[in-house]
């Protein structure tokens, strides 16, 4: 919308994002830091990294070679995650939505939702 000039946002002096990790993730910095330098922000997001947490460490303490995956990851760990889990030296992986767009593993036998998406795109994504 900026980019079009559809929107302008000179005279905003907040801005609050729903789902921050996943815009940063998606690649939208660029565009946030655009507006106005002098506003304040604030970021939430839903990711829920003890939780995802505390399932790998029990599911190591099963003897499962288990990793994590989430928004407190940098994306050299994801990428060092990933390529780890592609080689086999994990078995499961444990992620929150971070890891709902844009992976393609081809060896992935069973995929377990957790929890149920918010809406059916995010569903799709996770499972596509």
């Amino acid at each position: 919308m900026l980019k079009m000039k559809a929107l302008t946002m000179q005279r905003a002096t907040y801005l609050v994002l729903d789902e921050a990790d996943r815009m940063f993730d998606l690649g939208f910095e660029p565009q946030i830091t655009l507006i106005r330098p002098d506003r304040q922000t604030l970021l939430f997001s839903a990711t829920m990294p003890p939780a995802v947490d505390e399932i790998e460490s029990q599911l190591a303490q099963k003897g499962f070679k288990v990793t994590a995956l989430h928004g407190d990851n940098e994306q050299a760990s994801r990428m060092d995650i990933l390529q780890k889990f592609n080689s086999g030296i994990y078995h499961v992986l444990v992620a929150t939505d971070v890891a709902a767009r844009g992976l393609d593993i081809k060896s992935i036998k069973s995929f377990v939702n957790f929890d149920i998406a918010k809406d059916m795109d995010m569903h799709v994504h996770r499972i596509a």
